[in-house]
């Protein structure tokens, strides 16, 4: 098929013309703003002529730019515009006053007309603005000074709270009416008081359920007398309502106050409505109500649980909840510690420990992990009871959640005072960081080690876990190798063993300052800090400065900055009499003060600065340096002392041993010349009253030591007793 394509040079191609710009001057000139105005005046300026979104973006970020500068002017147009301002503004606004309000960069002087302002919102019912702006009259009320709380809040809350308003503002009342209560008692009004009656027998079940949720500020504000007198009578009619969320709030509020009520009161009131729900839950909402508050409640009633059928009902709910949905098991996991602290260490050798033992095994990962994270609480009220969570202990150990487990299982050893716990869990966690190549898992485990690495002993982590930190600075993320080189640095503080403390320093200087890699020099660099900050002057001084200067010239730029930012810390382990070595230092410095990079040279100069500012001197002669060196040497003294007397030990041992050998062995070769003697046998005589056949195999038994002993003198002894020379005696006397 043929197409015409003449139309296209026939016919002439028309052209629109526009204008250079889609606005006029005069348009440019009203929405534009000035350059480098600062975000005050910048504020100002679009809140006076910008966009919507400008004035949106202004509104969003207001308390910041309060804090920046309380400007006059720019409170002055708030003040003035907002009640005129859309609603999303309006709620903006309320976000960001409340974060000025609480963080005192609005002024004072104007919370009078803040004041008003937030009643009159809060007057016009919208779910937006009174969630925006409800914190904010929180915040004045923490601020406002009592007579303008007199005046304009308590009189807007009681006409707030009349049935002719809308819903929602009723419900936001009763939160404004807490807020009142916990500021003063004196807020709360007869007037008040009256309107918080009305509102718990609101026709509205969200209204009722809120004031349910509140109450318990106000019992607190007028105290226990007017509570018993006044307020009761409508909480045991919440806890009786007929909508089961109201009821459920009811059970929070009687366990939030119960324990300000007096305990004949309890007993009589409070017990009998709390045993109903407890023995046959009303609704499940009831049911879970007191299944998330069962500890902070049997905690509060610890005295009342002397009543048999409270604490039989009490703890026959909290054995349905182990027993019961995922949900309800992991309520019973997170109340445990609270269940545990009120009965006592001594009632977890019986059905506690195989409630926990249950929840600890559970199938549900929640749950264990629930009691992973609390198993540290547990051996704290355990005390040194806490050897029965062994069992526990190496069970989550080795589950998928001992991640949570691991980082407060240092307070879980400390009450362990067990060598062979200490010993599997040690044997544990090098199977683990053997294991482990995911470097966030790495990190958790690395954090964890540091803090248990006291309770092991110094052979064993010098074995097996100063090798996997050697890897870890060689072949780790960066995070990895940096909290490796901390776990190293504490090992050879840690270690008291002259000989291996040496040898470990060896092994780092071999392995990383002499590395061809540049990381291995840089994170040698990063254990030396950690020695500086953990061993004293002279230890570092002897095995760790001349490696660190020897990188002076290293070729690669990163080790160069990493020296140069160091040398200042390094520098504070010399000495008057370190001339040698202060002079080097210097010299490094210069050296790479004059480095083409510009980086390597300001940093250089920097620490040059440093070291000859007047504050690095007055820090190091402070007396909180002092100390804290002096504390450094004093503790590596005592290695010394404590190694000395591990070597006197194990010699006194060994001399005990031999001791205790002789010993046998002598007693063994009294037997044997006793038993070839028939004259010496006696009633005392270890083979008396046997017959020939049977001394003869016994006699066979006996090893004869190789070593000569004087026996002769023991045999002279044993012959003085006999009957046979005692009756030769007698005849030569007689003759």
């Amino acid at each position: 098929m043929d197409f015409n394509f003449e139309w296209l040079d026939n016919d002439p191609i028309e052209t629109i013309e526009s204008p250079n710009s889609i606005r006029s001057e005069e348009e440019i000139s009203k929405w534009s703003t000035e350059e480098n105005l600062t975000e005050v005046r910048r504020a100002i300026t679009i809140l006076n002529k910008g966009f919507p979104s400008q004035k949106l973006s202004i509104l969003s970020n207001l308390h910041k730019i309060l804090t920046e500068s309380m400007n006059e002017k720019l409170i002055e147009i708030i003040n003035s515009e907002i009640l005129s301002w859309a609603e999303d503004m309006q709620v903006e606004t309320g976000k960001s006053l409340r974060l000025a309000i609480e963080n005192e960069s609005y002024p004072i002087q104007n919370i009078s007309i803040i004041s008003e302002i937030c009643i009159s919102i809060l007057s016009l019912w919208s779910s937006k603005i009174h969630e925006a702006w409800v914190p904010v009259f929180e915040e004045i009320i923490k601020k406002a000074p009592s007579d303008l709380v007199a005046r304009l809040f308590i009189p807007a809350c009681i006409e707030f709270s009349e049935y002719s308003q809308p819903e929602g503002l009723r419900k936001s009342i009763t939160s404004m009416i807490g807020f009142l209560a916990e500021k003063s008692e004196n807020y709360i009004t007869d007037d008040l008081l009256k309107r918080v009656f009305l509102l718990a027998q609101d026709p509205s079940h969200e209204i009722r359920e809120s004031m349910a949720k509140n109450l318990h500020k106000i019992c607190r504000a007028l105290g226990e007398e007017k509570t018993e007198n006044l307020i009761f009578e409508e909480i045991a009619k919440l806890a009786d309502d007929e909508e089961p969320t109201v009821r459920s709030e009811a059970m929070g509020l009687l366990i939030e106050i119960v324990d300000m009520l007096p305990f004949d009161f309890t007993i009589n009131n409070v017990l009998p409505i709390l045993q109903r729900e407890l023995t046959q839950p009303s609704s499940r909402a009831v049911k879970r109500e007191l299944a998330k508050r069962f500890g902070q409640m049997i905690v509060k009633l610890e005295g009342e649980l002397q009543e048999e059928d409270f604490k039989r009902n009490a703890f026959r709910f909290y054995r349905t909840m182990c027993s019961d949905e995922d949900e309800f098991k992991r309520l019973a996991a997170i109340n445990f510690p609270g269940v545990l602290m009120t009965l006592g260490p001594q009632e977890f050798n019986f059905e506690l420990n195989g409630i926990h033992s249950k929840l600890c095994m559970d199938p549900d990962d929640d749950t264990r992990s629930i009691m992973a994270t609390s198993l540290h609480e547990i051996a704290k009220i355990l005390g040194e009871k806490s050897l029965q969570l062994e069992e526990t202990l190496f069970y989550l150990l080795l589950d998928n959640v001992k991640w949570k487990l691991l980082v407060n299982l240092d307070v879980v050893l400390s009450f362990m005072h067990s060598d062979e716990i200490k010993h599997k869990v040690y044997e544990e966690m090098c199977g683990f960081l053997a294991k482990v190549k995911n470097s966030r898992f790495q990190m958790m485990l690395l954090n964890s080690l540091k803090k248990v690495l006291k309770f092991f002993k110094v052979n064993e982590f010098i074995l097996e876990i100063f090798p996997i930190m050697i890897n870890f600075m060689k072949a780790g993320a960066w995070n990895v190798k940096n909290k490796a080189a901390e776990i190293a640095a504490e090992i050879i503080k840690l270690t008291y063993y002259k000989d291996k403390k040496n040898e470990l320093c060896q092994t780092c200087i071999q392995t990383l300052c002499n590395s061809p890699k540049s990381t291995d020099r840089i994170i040698f660099i990063e254990l030396s800090i950690g020695i500086y900050k953990s061993c004293s002057n002279f230890f570092f001084k002897k095995h760790f400065l001349q490696p660190i200067l020897s990188l002076e010239k290293d070729p690669i730029k990163s080790v160069k900055i990493k020296i140069a930012q160091s040398l200042p810390k390094f520098r504070k382990t010399l000495l008057e009499e370190d001339i040698d070595l202060s002079k080097k230092i210097s010299n490094i410095l210069e050296y790479l003060a004059e480095d083409p990079s510009k980086t390597i040279q300001d940093i250089a100069i920097n620490s040059q600065m440093n070291i000859m500012s007047i504050g690095y001197y007055k820090k190091l002669s402070s007396q909180k340096y002092v100390n804290r060196e002096r504390e450094k040497k004093k503790y590596e003294d005592s290695q010394e002392i404590q190694e000395i007397k591990e070597a006197e030990e194990l010699k006194k041992k060994a001399v005990d041993d031999l001791t205790n050998k002789a010993r046998v062995a002598y007693t063994m070769a009294q037997r044997l010349k006793n038993a070839s003697n028939p004259r010496i046998y006696s009633s005392t005589s270890p083979l008396a009253g046997r017959n020939r056949m049977e001394r003869k195999s016994v006699v066979g038994k006996i090893d004869v030591p190789k070593s000569p002993l004087r026996a002769g003198s023991q045999l002279d002894r044993l012959r003085r007793g006999s009957p046979l020379l005692l009756t030769s005696r007698k005849n030569k006397v007689s003759r």
